[in-house]
């Protein structure tokens, strides 16, 4: 019985059970309860904050068009937001290429207090760095960005990059409850395991991509980051390939 009981033990380890992360013991801000009563929320008329509904109409006419998906204006509940740190840009230039780079922040507030402590005031929830051949820097037409806070405590941002042949569409988000994700141009990120991606155009047209995990950044750290980053060998190494632009 005593050489079962170890079998048994030495079986459970090697499981792909005993490999499961561990779960975290910080309490969940966005509960279903609040989830379930967000979503009701959002369809009572008598919830609607009609000031800020009023504000939106302003812009409704110098919504910008190029981007992936169209930025509409609509009613939503009250609420209460830090808002968005605003996105972070920087231009790069290593090993005689040229890099784009934006991080997109969100500010410290009741949904993600407890995660933050007290010394981080924002998070940067996404971050690309973009191997580039196209910099307009008159018009800046090769960029187009847009960060939105008004589904809060979900934030989404979105933008459209411009190489000298191709568009590279991105979306990413972060949700109350702390899912965390991207689509580039149809590919799927889970941003939980790295919220900066690399991006190396091909010259064939297709793409390559690197998920890098990032420790908590803010707009002041987010450019030394990945300035930092882009000293590293190994990534000097994935922009260097032969097939990038």
């Amino acid at each position: 019985m005593k050489s079962f009981s170890k079998i048994a033990f030495l079986l459970f380890l090697l499981s792909p059970l005993c490999f499961l992360p561990a779960q975290s013991t910080t309490p969940l801000y966005w509960t279903w309860e609040k989830a379930q009563k967000h979503a009701h929320a959002q369809n009572d008329p008598q919830k609607w904050d009609q000031e800020l509904l009023e504000e939106d109409m302003e812009y409704i006419e110098t919504d910008d068009n190029s981007l992936p998906i169209h930025a509409g204006v609509f009613p939503v509940a009250l609420y209460d937001t830090p808002g968005t740190g605003g996105s972070n840009s920087s231009y790069f230039r290593k090993a005689g290429k040229s890099f784009m780079s934006k991080s997109f922040i969100v500010n410290k507030g009741e949904h993600n207090a407890v995660y933050l402590g007290e010394e981080r005031l924002q998070e940067v929830y996404f971050t690309f760095v973009l191997l580039t051949d196209f910099i307009d820097t008159v018009n800046y037409s090769h960029a187009t960005t847009y960060a939105e806070s008004r589904n809060h405590p979900h934030y989404i941002c979105e933008g459209t990059l411009k190489t000298q042949k191709q568009n590279i569409d991105f979306l990413a988000m972060m949700t109350g409850d702390r899912n965390n994700y991207a689509v580039i141009n149809m590919r799927f990120f889970d941003l939980r395991f790295g919220q900066t991606i690399l991006i190396a155009p091909q010259k064939d047209g297709s793409l390559r991509f690197l998920q890098v995990e990032s420790p908590g950044l803010n707009s002041i750290t987010a450019k030394a980051y990945v300035e930092k980053l882009l000293d590293q060998r190994e990534i000097l190494h994935f922009f260097e390939q032969a097939g990038n632009i």
